[in-house]
């Protein structure tokens, strides 16, 4: 009765399918009106359909409405469908767009204006936030004992880095968003500021590049007319004549360090370069003010 097609989405997707995949998919209008009319196919919201044999399951309800509202699963939702321990019995949580006005009856709808900075996952058919993204959404409605218990269980099974956790803190970092404080602090008692340079010098590029900016270049060595180096710095655009530096407590703040950087930085706007220092306080509880810098920066130059 079906294309394989159509047959492979109905089952990839729990039984669920929308009119524009359908279509795609070789069912023609007229068939799509047949199924509905002789009760083979039930609609479950605007242009999204459900297989009346398929069983009206939880993972069913989930991919229908994030189909019929290009929503994404998250959250505790998210965290069931990654597989961790402890969200079995949550209700189902899906995030939209912000702006986006959605009531759904038995499921909760977040709004983000962050969801273009998650690359989605597809977790038994259905669109989800990354592992990453959703250990700090979770962050944002539990308690400290769950998110430890979160953190430990990824970190355990080797599925995320610490880095990897402190680079979607710092890219998703600003006011106004839930989430980010608990996540910060756990970060911050279990490890300091004990991240390596050149690990900090990625997640500063990474954070860069998933707000909009070019890539910066690392470890970028600057010299003058001569060929005489005058500094090797953390990260660099060349072309605009700015540079990075990670102005770190663990590293730089001996006297003599402190004031090796500041020759260092007198030496580079001697010859017309612009450098932004970074703390670590500031990656990680500000850093869309710093990514703003940046731009309006090389905005200038």
């Amino acid at each position: 009765m079906y294309s394989q097609q159509c047959l492979a989405l109905l089952r990839a997707q729990h039984g669920v399918i929308t009119r524009q995949q359908a279509l795609g998919a070789g069912v023609a209008e007229h068939e799509i009106r047949a199924l509905l009319r002789r009760g083979l196919w039930v609609k479950v919201h605007a242009g999204v359909y459900r297989e009346v044999v398929a069983r009206p399951t939880w993972r069913a309800a989930l991919v229908a409405a994030c189909l019929a509202h290009g929503a994404v699963a998250s959250h505790r939702t998210a965290a069931r469908l990654h597989g961790l321990q402890g969200f079995d019995r949550t209700k189902l949580e899906i995030t939209v767009v912000h702006g986006r006005l959605v009531t759904l009856d038995g499921i909760v709808v977040h709004q983000s204006k962050q969801m273009h900075l998650d690359r989605r996952v597809l977790r038994d058919g259905i669109s989800t936030t990354s592992l990453a993204r959703t250990v700090l959404d979770v962050a944002a409605v539990s308690s400290s004992p769950v998110l430890n218990d979160v953190v430990d269980q990824v970190i355990r099974a080797r599925r995320l880095r610490w880095y990897d956790l402190y680079r979607v803190l710092a890219i998703h970092s600003q006011r106004g968003r839930n989430g980010c404080g608990p996540p910060r602090e756990l970060l911050a008692y279990r490890f300091g500021e004990t991240v390596p340079l050149s690990a900090w010098s990625r997640m500063v590029a990474d954070l860069l590049v998933a707000h909009g900016l070019p890539e910066p270049l690392l470890e970028h060595r600057i010299c003058d007319e001569s060929g005489a180096l005058i500094a090797q710095v953390d990260l660099a655009y060349p072309a605009h004549r700015v540079v990075i530096e990670l102005d770190s407590v663990a590293y730089h703040h001996s006297l003599d360090g402190f004031e090796r950087d500041r020759a260092r930085y007198r030496g580079l706007a001697a010859i017309g370069w612009v450098v932004l220092p970074l703390t670590w306080k500031q990656f990680t509880e500000d850093a869309s003010t710093f990514v703003a810098e940046v731009r309006t920066v090389l905005g200038r130059s």
